[in-house]
This record gives C-alpha cells, structure tokens and sequence, in this order.
C-alpha cells in the first residue's frame, strides 16, 4: 500500500512564482498592480479608499507619502496597525463593535481631511469590509493573470510544482491556506502506455455534501486524483446570501456585488472555518490522523492565528502511526527563530526526534521522526519529485 500524505501548503508554497505574502497583500506595489489589471473591475473609488485607510494606519511606514491638495504639506498618518493583517483584524472587530467602529471611522476622517481636504461621510464599515474582500482577492490574484494551465505547463519556474503533483494519487490530501489557484492551475502530462500520456490534476473538495458534490468525488475517485482542501476559502468562491458558491475563475468575480469567499484575519475567519468550511476542516483532521508523511510546504502556523494550529496540531497529538514522518520545508536556516518555533511544536505535538542533519535519510526510518529540510519549497519539490516515481494514472495500469 502506498503511504498515506498530507501536504500543508502556506504562504510559502508558491513565492518563486510571484505569490505575494499576506503583508504585501495592501502594498503600494499591490495597489498599482490591481488598478493595472483589475482597474474596469475593481475602479479607483473602490479600491483608493482601502489602500489610503490602510497606509495611514500605519503612517505610510513603506514610504508612500501623499500631499494635500491646498498646503502641499506631506502627509504622515498614524500608526495603529503594523502590516495588513492587522489592519484587516481590526477592520473585522470594528464592524460588529461600536468602540472600534467609531475609532475606525475618526482614522478615515482624519485621513481624507489630511490628503483631499474635505470631511467626509462616514464609512459603511460592512461595505467596507466587503470591498477589502475584493481588493485583498485581486492582490492574490495579479501574479496569476494570463497564466492557462497551457502556459503553466512550458514555464521554467512552474515545472517543480507541474513534477511534483505528477506523483499525487488518492492517497495525498494536500491543505491549503492560500487563497489563490496556483494548485488548480497545476495540469502535468503523465505517461501511460503505447507513448499515450494522461491529463492530471487535483480534485477541489466542495464545502457542501450535495449529489453534485458526490458525484464528483466519485469521479474523482475513480480516476485516482489527489484531493485539495482550501480551509481558507478561494478567489474563485462567492459569498451571497449566507451561501458559498464556487465557481470557474473569471475577473468578474471581482466586480460588485461578488464578496469573494475567503476568511481574512478576524472573528469572521473562525466563523467561517467553522460554519462554510467545516467539512473541508473535518476532512484535513481526518487526513493528519491517518497520515504516514505530513509535510509543512511553506507554513509556519502562524502565531497570530490561533484556530488553524489548534486544529491542526490536536489533530497531529492523535495520530499514532508508528514510524510517522513529519517534513518541514521553511527555507534553508533551519535552526532560525521561525523554523525552531515549528519544530519545538512538531516535536511535542507528535512525540517524535527532531532531525536537522545528514542521517535523515536513513537512521530515523523505523521510527517517529520530525525532519527539518534546510531548502526552499521549490528546491524541496525537485529534488524529492527526482525520488519518486510517476505511478501510471488509473486505467492505465
């Protein structure tokens, strides 16, 4: 039988294909950017008055200054939040406590009085917060524009991702908690016999137990594709009359009045893991109990977000494999701050030996092991798709 893996993918997973980190998400590079690509979609008195509210709660610390009309004086804002996660945390609580609403709002006044000169209405803070939704999807969504699973497919930076799915069959579930489509734009050619070769793909879980749903997953079955989990939602699903509805990708889906279905830092994100995105939930704790390989691609369970490492590492504490394998991919300093932080939980959480040294490969086999691997995710993904064989699609065997 063939081991049972579970792949969980951060915000890691995809940098050398240009995906940007939640911090960058709100940049002065991400607001060219979406007005660039998005702008018929998502026009500057959308998106202007997110990016000005973000950069002057934390006074324009990435250097982007802005004049008042009339003084010509710089402007230099406040500093109230520290990156874009914050900020989006905070515009969370602000929009179901009046405190933090009345505070948000004193921000945005001040805001546009110091860069425009005027005072202006106050903010529909659920309104808000949907618009940041959209902008916060076309940030993830600008280093993937013109990219087709064709063009996937002949690009040099694409092909360790491209080898790697390759090698996934039914017994990988692989986690995600980007809310971008590097995954589904993923579509190898695998060998088959008689020099015929093979489409493959993943299988994107569905939220909802329907007959649609079923079937699919039958399908999927069948063919013997490897099952992605998006535990924090997509750019490719909606949220519209307290239902999730997934669609086939199109720039559209930025426009009004789409909310896209992605849990952004907040009370929101716990609500939504555990009400829209419960099943996908169950079935990624599901998968770590059995698992016999787990592999953290890129993710550092961060320390602001509670809810994921909680459930994940309880869903670690009870697996009981016995020779289990636990492989972290976080880059080459593996005994930096953050690597060491994923370490120490890994090792308590799954009782097993941290190894960060050349007798990996080999001494550690026969029992429970935490391995760290001091290289970049794509690194990772070359060298370890060179060590495995492509298993022929099923049918084809």
């Amino acid at each position: 039988m063939p081991p049972k893996r579970a792949w969980i993918v951060g915000a890691g997973f995809s940098r050398s294909l240009g995906a940007p980190l939640l911090s960058d998400l709100l940049s002065p590079a991400a607001e060219m950017a979406t007005g660039a690509q998005f702008g018929d979609v998502l026009p500057p008195e959308v998106t202007h008055p997110v990016f000005l509210l973000f950069h002057y709660g934390i006074a324009f610390a990435d250097g982007l200054l802005r004049r008042v009309a009339a003084a010509r004086s710089l402007v230099s804002g406040v500093r109230r939040w520290r990156d874009a996660e914050e900020f989006l945390e905070i515009l969370d609580l602000a929009c179901d406590d009046d405190r933090r609403g009345a505070e948000l709002q004193q921000l945005w006044a001040a805001a546009r009085l110091q860069t425009s000169g005027d005072t202006p209405e106050a903010l529909d803070l659920q309104e808000f917060r949907r618009c940041t939704k959209r902008v916060i999807a076309a940030s993830c969504s600008v280093f993937l524009e013109r990219i087709s699973e064709e063009i996937a497919r002949t690009r040099e930076r694409w092909s360790p991702y491209q080898e790697w799915l390759k090698r996934l069959r039914q017994n990988d579930t692989i986690m995600s908690f980007n809310y971008d489509r590097v995954i589904e734009l993923l579509s190898p050619r695998i060998p088959g016999e008689g020099g015929v070769s093979y489409g493959w793909g993943v299988h994107v879980a569905g939220i909802d137990r329907t007959t649609v749903e079923r079937d699919r997953e039958e399908e999927a079955r069948m063919a013997g594709l490897p099952t992605l989990l998006k535990l924090h939602g997509s750019v490719d699903w909606t949220l519209s009359n307290g239902l999730v509805e997934q669609c086939d990708w199109s720039r559209n889906l930025l426009s009004a009045p789409n909310v896209p279905a992605i849990a952004t830092p907040g009370p929101e994100k716990v609500n939504m893991a555990q009400s829209f995105f419960d099943r996908l939930w169950t079935a990624a704790e599901d998968s770590l109990k059995t698992a016999d390989e787990i592999y953290l691609l890129g993710f550092r369970f961060p320390e602001s977000d509670a809810h994921p490492r909680e459930k994940l590492l309880a869903a670690l504490l009870e697996n009981n494999v016995t020779n289990l394998k636990v492989n972290t991919v976080l880059g080459p300093d593996v005994l930096g701050r953050d690597s060491r932080r994923v370490l120490e939980l890994l090792r308590w959480t799954a009782h097993a030996r941290v190894v960060t040294d050349s007798l990996r490969d080999t001494a550690f086999d026969h029992e429970r092991a935490v391995v760290a691997h001091a290289m970049y995710v794509e690194d990772f993904l070359a060298v370890w798709s060179g060590l495995t064989n492509v298993p022929p699609p099923r049918g084809a065997e």
